[in-house]
């Protein structure tokens, strides 16, 4: 499924989740660039700290401000449609 939204769209390999170790995870992904836009939130009680998201080239790192969290996160990619 492809949504446009406002000149970024959202498709299906883009939408997932990861768990978190010592409050850090990295996710790869080939369509990621640092046009990318990434929503990510905690989706369980073993991320306590607020998450955030950097996209790289291939992959993003999602951040914990608690570098203890474990738990797993939910992430929604939005991908620039001039990048396509």
């Amino acid at each position: 499924m492809v949504t446009d939204l406002k000149g970024y769209v959202v498709v299906q390999d883009g939408i997932g989740t990861a768990t978190l170790s010592s409050g850090t995870v990295t996710v790869t992904n080939a369509r990621v660039n640092s046009n990318t836009r990434i929503l990510v939130t905690g989706q369980d009680n073993n991320v306590a700290g607020s998450v955030r998201a950097i996209p790289g080239s291939g992959s993003f790192t999602i951040t914990s401000s608690n570098a203890g969290d474990s738990g797993v996160v939910f992430y929604i990619c939005m991908y620039f449609t001039g990048d396509n």
